[in-house]
C-alpha cells in the first residue's frame, strides 16, 4: 500500500512537470498603474499560446508569463504580447535578448486618482506637445 501511494505521488509529479509551461521573465516599458497590469493581463489572455500570466508589476516593470512551446515560441510570445499590450517588452529567449516595441497607448482613465497615471498621463501630454482627450 505505502509503494502504491509513492507510486501515485510521483507520477502527479512528473505529470505536473511534464504540462508545465515555458516561462519567460520580461521587463516590460511603460506600464504605470494597477490599470496597465490588468490591461497586460487581459491581453496576454488572448494570445493563443500564453497559458499564465503567474505576476506582473507596473512598479516592477516587469512580468513573468508560462506558454506553450508547442505553440508559440518566445520570441512570437514577446513580439504579441508587445503588439497586443502597446508595451515594449524584453525578455532573455533562445540564448539572446529578444526585444518588441509596442505602439505606445494609455490604459488610464480621465478623472483616474492614481498619482502614477496623473504623472504618466502628464509626461505623455507634454512629449505630445498637445492636450489629452479622452
Amino acid at each position: 500500500m505505502k509503494n502504491l501511494f509513492s507510486l501515485i505521488i510521483v507520477s502527479f509529479f512528473l505529470t505536473t512537470a511534464l504540462l508545465a509551461g515555458n516561462t519567460l521573465t520580461l521587463n516590460v516599458k511603460g506600464m504605470q498603474c494597477v490599470g496597465c497590469e490588468t490591461k497586460f493581463k487581459n491581453a496576454a489572455g488572448s494570445i493563443k499560446g500564453i497559458e499564465e500570466v503567474k505576476s506582473v508589476s507596473s512598479t516592477e516593470g516587469s512580468a513573468v508569463v508560462t506558454y506553450d512551446d508547442k505553440v508559440i515560441n518566445a520570441e512570437d510570445a514577446i513580439k504579441a504580447l508587445a503588439e497586443n499590450t502597446g508595451f515594449s517588452i524584453a525578455a532573455s529567449a533562445d540564448g539572446g535578448v529578444v526585444a518588441a516595441e509596442g505602439k505606445p497607448s494609455t490604459c488610464c482613465m480621465k478623472g483616474q486618482s492614481s498619482p502614477a497615471c496623473k504623472k504618466g498621463e502628464g509626461e505623455k501630454c507634454t512629449a505630445k506637445k498637445k492636450s489629452c482627450d479622452k
